[in-house]
């Protein structure tokens, strides 16, 4: 089974994975995390340091983005676009658009046309 949690910074997310992981340990049913999964993948389960472990999955992330990012550039340049011009700060501006990138990974798989 594959759980995705999804909200805004400081919702609470993480605090609900680790509960959902202590009871499902208590059950004795198997439970990780996606980024222990995908650093197990890596080989750098071994990390331990959060700050650390992290960035690392930040970091793993963008590359896999820039493959992307000529396949879907219409796709791309139009959130960019769009968030740019958004109301907030640069900050908020740059969270809604990585959000938005982040949630649509594969425009196609998500019926999002070429822009």
């Amino acid at each position: 089974m594959h759980i995705e949690l999804i909200g805004s910074t400081s919702a609470g997310k993480t605090t609900l994975a680790k509960k959902m992981m202590e009871a499902g340990k208590n059950n004795g049913v198997e439970v990780s995390l996606s980024d222990d999964f995908m650093l197990g993948q890596l080989h750098l389960g071994w990390v331990r340091n959060e700050f650390i472990r992290r960035r690392l999955v930040e970091i793993t992330a963008f590359a896999v983005w820039l493959t992307c990012l000529t396949k879907y550039q219409d796709f791309f340049g139009f959130v960019v676009r769009e968030g740019k011009y958004s109301p907030g700060s640069w900050f908020y501006k740059m969270n809604r658009i990585r959000n938005v990138i982040a949630k649509n990974k594969n425009p196609r798989k998500n019926n999002i046309s070429k822009w």
